[in-house]
């Protein structure tokens, strides 16, 4: 086997866990008369003119954890791509121009939780989704990507905006490492619930 030049004992440093058939007994049953209502209502912000990928990756994402229903609010140069990749899901195109609309306010109001970030650019038109969504969301909200590279970028505009403290922020090692100083900081004076940190060292490809 190849050297990878991994700083620590991946063997001894990390816990590998697997999930066993029988682990799936231990998921929740679903009621016999439920319906895609039951299970939640997810709104994923994603996507830009030239990036669709991100938007359909988080939205099939969403849909393998169990939500009932995802709705992506993505440009309007992502609506065939999204049409074909992820047909089950509600389809919220937008005007890049107009990022902050009445499509996005009744969107965030349908939503039980929101995912912004995957694939949402860098610009001006994508920090005032961002700004828009934490300033007025009342349901949990999960940062990841350009979500939270704007968000370093710009963290002071936000930190007094109520919704922030139900807000949990996704960071790979990598991210961690880059933005360690703005995260000191939210957490110290607790601005944010929760930083969730991806750790993982990927020897192969599985398919499940």
């Amino acid at each position: 086997m190849e050297d990878l030049h991994l700083p620590f004992d991946v063997t001894k440093e990390c816990r590998i866990v697997t999930y066993q058939v029988e682990d799936r007994k231990k998921l929740p049953l679903r009621p016999n008369d439920s319906h895609k209502g039951t299970f939640g209502k997810v709104l994923v912000i994603a996507g830009s003119p030239a990036i669709n990928g991100a938007a359909y990756l988080a939205g099939a994402a969403v849909y393998r954890m169990g939500a009932g229903l995802v709705k992506l609010y993505t440009p309007k140069e992502n609506r065939i791509a999204m049409q074909m990749l992820l047909p089950e899901a509600l389809l919220e195109i937008y005007d890049r121009e107009y990022p902050v609309k009445q499509q996005l306010i009744q969107a965030v109001k349908w939503a039980d939780v929101i995912v912004i970030g995957p694939g949402l650019g860098m610009d001006a038109e994508a920090e005032k989704i961002l700004e828009y969504v934490i300033c007025e969301s009342e349901v949990p909200i999960v940062i990841d990507a350009d979500g939270l590279n704007l968000l370093a970028k710009n963290w002071r505009n936000f930190i007094t905006h109520k919704s922030i403290k139900n807000t949990a922020c996704l960071l790979s090692i990598n991210k961690f490492i880059v933005y360690w100083s703005w995260i000191l900081n939210c957490i110290v004076n607790c601005f944010f619930t929760d930083f969730i940190i991806c750790y993982s060292v990927c020897f192969s490809w599985v398919d499940i």
